[in-house]
């Protein structure tokens, strides 16, 4: 018969009760919202130098990059709370650190549009920079912090020496 499941397989019914019909309306986000933004910044910066030693450049520039948004993300009062900016200026500001020297200002700033997936575009020379200016913000922060909101990341980076 048209309805009846023959040794089995799932029908047509149940089939569909596993598809969400939301997954077809609902906007994808392009990350996922950090659950503990502190642990993700520490793990995205190991992930990161790691993806750059290994030559893969686009990943870790992503990543540099969004351990500076979670490390900031964790700073801000209630960090819990969804819709929170991607924007590093913004993000700094709603963190209630002092004003941030010129130079993490630029470092910000440069670092802010790299938030999306761009393939075989990143090289060396623009993974170390955008390694170097996240470095620069992560410092900064600690400066900013007591140590229980944010990290060392020459921790990480101890055991990833320049070849």
């Amino acid at each position: 018969m048209a309805g009846e499941k023959t040794n089995g397989d799932p029908g047509f019914f149940d089939l569909l009760s596993s598809f969400k019909l939301s997954s077809i309306f609902k906007k994808k986000e392009p990350e996922e919202e950090a659950i503990y933004p502190l642990a993700d910044a520490k793990h995205d910066w190991a992930t990161a130098l790691e993806q750059f030693h290994a030559g893969n450049y686009d990943q870790a520039t992503l990543l540099f990059r969004r351990a500076v948004e979670n490390l900031l993300k964790a700073n801000c009062p209630g960090w819990g709370s969804k819709g929170l900016s991607s924007d590093l200026l913004i993000l700094s500001k709603k963190a209630y650190f002092s004003e941030p020297p010129v130079v993490v200002t630029k470092a910000l700033a440069f670092l802010n549009p790299h938030c999306t997936r761009v393939k075989s575009v990143y090289n060396y020379d623009f993974a170390n920079e955008v390694k170097d200016k996240s470095y620069l913000v992560i410092r900064w922060i600690a400066e900013q912090r007591p140590s229980y909101s944010t990290f060392d990341p020459d921790l990480a980076q101890a055991g990833h020496k320049k070849k």
